[in-house]
């Protein structure tokens, strides 16, 4: 479940980055199971796909956060299939709503994703992605 609106203020929700890295060098094919809208993709000549994953939650305390980091509710899911030189990349399973103190917590995700230029890449809906060269 993603959440990619909220009624309270961006400036009220605690944000945190996370870096993923996958080598590439031999992978031909790049599938996202991940929302298009939350993704920006962009070229690199790198040999490895980057993933920056923005947390955004309207947790305000920063040590409750990466409590629940640490505990893994937002690692994405990377399958490498080396027979189809193949990555799929999964978003979190966020099977339960998180409520603490009694409150609902907003949890929101943005993905900034660099891929190597020779890697033909997939979104969730099957469409082929643009590169963002920006």
């Amino acid at each position: 479940m993603f959440l990619t609106t909220w009624s309270i203020a961006q400036s009220e929700l605690t944000t945190t980055t996370q870096a993923h890295l996958i080598y590439a060098a031999d992978i031909e094919k790049f599938h996202l199971e991940i929302d298009a809208n939350l993704v920006e993709l962009k070229s690199t000549k790198s040999k490895r796909i980057i993933i920056e994953q923005k947390i955004a939650t309207s947790i305000s305390n920063e040590k409750i956060l990466q409590y629940i980091i640490k505990q893994r509710r937002y690692d994405i899911t990377k399958i490498v299939d080396r027979t189809t030189n193949t990555v799929i990349v999964q978003a979190p399973k966020l099977s339960n709503t998180l409520i603490i103190k009694g409150e609902l917590i907003i949890e929101a995700f943005h993905y900034i994703i660099y891929v190597p230029e020779h890697i033909h890449t997939q979104l969730l809906n099957d469409e082929t992605a643009p590169i963002n060269l920006n």
